[in-house]
């Protein structure tokens, strides 16, 4: 079960969860073809095997733990709130509640616009604010928040 679904109070439902744009395993994908390369080389050249060998482990170790806090990040909004939640082992979440949301933000590159993808800010009162980074479809995600924000009020 989701962290957004699991912390629904009895009145509360989900307007909309939000993924990551796909562009966020490219790194991973990157890191583990590097470190297996290194790996595969260590293993067909004894001379030179430990230290191919020993920079390819923690490579791809470092790709399997990037791709398992892209799979742990939670974006939603419900009718009460905005949600971010972050962490593997140790959880973080950033919520605001609808009322306080003072603006909402949308930042895309030019890739970004071309691929779909973007940071929306969302920013409270006083000094509360949160970026949901790389969202898929930004616009349509800012549209929802919007859309839950008046709906409440």
């Amino acid at each position: 079960m989701s962290y957004i679904k699991s912390s629904l109070n009895k009145t509360e439902t989900i307007k909309g969860q939000f993924n990551q744009h796909g562009i966020v395993i490219v790194t991973p994908i990157l890191l583990s073809l590097l470190g297996a390369s290194l790996i595969a080389s260590g293993l067909n050249t004894p001379e030179a095997g430990a230290p191919s060998f020993a920079m390819g482990v923690p490579l791809v170790l470092l790709a399997v733990w990037k791709l398992l806090v892209i799979i742990c990040t939670e974006y939603g909004v419900t009718s009460t709130r905005v949600i971010k939640k972050t962490g593997v082992i140790s959880v973080e979440t950033d919520e605001n509640r609808n009322e306080m949301i003072e603006s909402i933000q949308v930042s895309q590159t030019v890739i970004g616009r071309i691929l779909g993808y973007g940071d929306v800010i969302i920013n409270g009162t006083g000094n509360n604010r949160f970026v949901m980074k790389t969202a898929r479809n930004p616009k349509s995600v800012k549209m929802k928040i919007e859309d839950s924000i008046n709906q409440e009020g």
